[in-house]
């Protein structure tokens, strides 16, 4: 899984910052069983393919097989950055509103309400190259729009009827974060906290670096999405 990726290159910039301040070494401790199990986990998905096929597996062939699931979502992750899909890049004009979470209550008449149908939010997001999401039947929330990997925002749409000719509809949005981003920004912060008491100063300021960048990552792409979601309820509502 690319999350299980993106901790092994975590525990590998902290053994490598290890060699600076010692302390940080002890994430070899981590660093060599989460290696391993991704090494277990694509032994495990080649001996299955191998059960499945009518040949006797051989050796050589698991190890190939094994080499393939392990370098798969490397080479994936080679191919975006090739053409071009990095978290950087910019599908759609930058916007940005303070991602913090608000309400919006929208008066409408009854022959507008088409305009507010899910499917045509989901639509319209979708053709300004937004990635969006539905939420499922039990999930607390209706629609997620991304406009890239560091932030999203979720929204809840809710119609009430006034009378047989307005309604009034109330969307909630709120930001939402990856948790393993907000744990790497917790762990470079109490690290480099302790790093700059044990006087270890380059490290730490390297460490709160990371934590700055993610940091301000989280907060324009969280802004990105906010400002796409209440653009297109403005324009609706005018329309």
């Amino acid at each position: 899984m690319p999350e299980w990726y993106f901790i092994v290159i975590l525990l590998f910039i902290l053994v490598s910052l290890g060699f600076l301040w010692q302390p940080l070494l002890w994430a070899i401790a981590l660093l060599i069983p989460t290696v391993g199990l991704l090494i277990v986990q694509a032994i495990i998905s080649a001996i299955y393919n191998q059960s499945n096929s009518s040949n006797k597996p051989l050796v050589s062939t698991l190890i190939l097989t094994s080499w393939l699931h392990l370098i798969q979502p490397i080479a994936r992750l080679k191919g975006r950055f090739v053409n071009g899909l990095t978290p950087w890049r910019r599908r759609t004009p930058f916007k940005f509103t303070f991602p913090l979470s608000q309400t919006k209550n929208i008066l409408i008449d009854v022959a507008q309400s088409s305009n507010f149908d899910l499917n045509n939010l989901e639509q319209n997001w979708l053709q300004q190259e937004l990635f969006v999401s539905r939420g499922g039947t039990y999930d607390s929330w209706d629609l997620e729009i991304r406009r890239g990997i560091w932030g999203s925002v979720r929204t809840v749409m809710v119609v009430e009827y006034l009378s047989q000719t307005n309604q009034l509809i109330r969307f909630k949005a709120y930001p939402v974060v990856s948790p393993l981003l907000l744990i790497s920004i917790i762990l470079f912060t109490f690290l480099a906290f302790f790093a700059w008491a044990d006087e270890a100063f380059l490290v730490a300021g390297i460490l709160l670096s990371f934590t700055a960048v993610i940091t301000v990552q989280i907060i324009r792409y969280c802004g990105a999405s906010m400002a796409y979601h209440n653009n297109l309820i403005d324009e609706l509502h005018k329309s």
